[in-house]
């Protein structure tokens, strides 16, 4: 399956190493997720209505269980990447396997310029 085939709301991690993914993340937050903030298509419900002013986005992370120490170490590295880059990331409560973001439309700038916002 490919990487991004969930489209611009989910990006699916499980397999690849912290660094892979952390390219990944930056590389799908400024080529996938920033033209669809931007386009307002996902303003538009599947009602035809308006929904919030949030964009929520699903980065699966798996809980580590498949290291031999049952350390996830996924899941950390992405939640300092996404929060060192001033975005409202958390782990998801119910699925500790998921982190979710909540975008606003302010946080465009930092979405088209992520590969520039390196530490």
């Amino acid at each position: 399956e490919d990487l991004v085939s969930a489209g611009p709301q989910k990006l699916d991690l499980h397999g690849y190493s912290v660094g892979a993914s952390q390219l990944a993340v930056r590389w799908w937050l400024q080529m996938t997720v920033a033209p669809y903030l931007a386009s307002e298509r996902w303003k538009i419900g599947h009602e035809g209505e308006w929904t919030s002013r949030n964009l929520p986005i699903t980065l699966v992370t798996g809980f580590g269980s498949s290291l031999a120490t049952y350390s996830p170490k996924l899941r950390p590295a992405l939640l300092e990447l996404l929060r060192g880059m001033g975005l409202a990331a958390e782990m998801n409560r119910s699925n500790p396997g998921r982190i979710e973001v909540k975008l606003r439309i302010r946080d465009l700038p930092l979405l088209l310029r992520c590969f520039t916002l390196q530490k």
